[in-house]
């Protein structure tokens, strides 16, 4: 059976580069993106990253009856999936919470949390249908708590890997059982849209992160960073 990976926001970023080194390890990989144009540029990994397959799939993550459609189209692909990446996230304007724009906010909420809510619903079935089915979020460090949580920066996004940590929490314990790893992985400061061109890591650094954790199911329930758990 070969092994499947789902990556979502992959037509860029970290995204990007995490469907590439899972191709070029034997995955069969669905990329998403909102819309397909966005690929147009991209089309199938070749070259070093031809060892696997990478298809891709539109989504919005925002949508219940988009990841629902997501996973018809799925299904026509594979019966199962290995490892999911929540991975589609927005940062917004930096801002506080009293000059926050409300549908900003949501629209943020609605991407990072929600999103990833949705997909991981509906990818369950298909996780269960592994043998060591796994499910990475992409948080990040200005959702921790224990690194502190100053104001006026980008609340939104914050907020959302708040709960998006939370859904990590709750999913592991619930999936415990039925063998499915939920971890959630804070890549740091990386070189993206999302980042900026000052950070210090690169998107790969941040893909081989992702990609070791979802190999340690040990990490289930944790966040993960630089390879190692460390608080919430």
């Amino acid at each position: 059976m070969s092994r499947v990976a789902v990556v979502t926001g992959a037509s860029r970023g970290i995204g990007y580069a995490v469907a590439a080194k899972l191709v070029a390890s034997g995955y069969f990989v669905i990329g998403t993106t909102r819309t397909l144009a966005d690929t147009q540029q991209i089309g199938d990994v070749s070259g070093p990253f031809c060892a696997g397959r990478l298809e891709w799939l539109p989504l919005d993550v925002r949508s219940l009856e988009g990841v629902e459609a997501f996973a018809k189209a799925l299904g026509r692909l594979s019966d199962h999936v290995d490892i999911l990446v929540n991975n589609a996230g927005v940062i917004g304007t930096e801002r506080t919470v009293e000059e926050e724009c409300v549908a900003e906010w949501d629209d943020i909420v609605a991407t990072n949390l929600r999103g990833a809510f949705l997909v991981s619903k509906v990818m369950i079935p298909f996780l269960r249908r592994s043998s060591s089915g796994v499910i990475v979020n992409v948080s990040g460090g200005l959702g921790s708590f224990f690194s502190g949580m100053p104001g006026g920066m980008h609340s939104g996004y914050r907020i959302s890997k708040v709960g998006l940590n939370a859904l990590t929490v709750i999913l592991a314990e619930e999936l415990r059982v039925g063998g499915i790893s939920v971890i959630a992985v804070d890549p740091g400061w990386v070189r993206t849209r999302l980042g900026g061109v000052d950070a210090p890591r690169g998107a790969e650094d941040a893909a081989d992160d992702i990609i070791s954790a979802a190999m340690h199911s040990e990490f289930s329930g944790a966040l993960v960073r630089f390879g190692t758990p460390v608080p919430w």
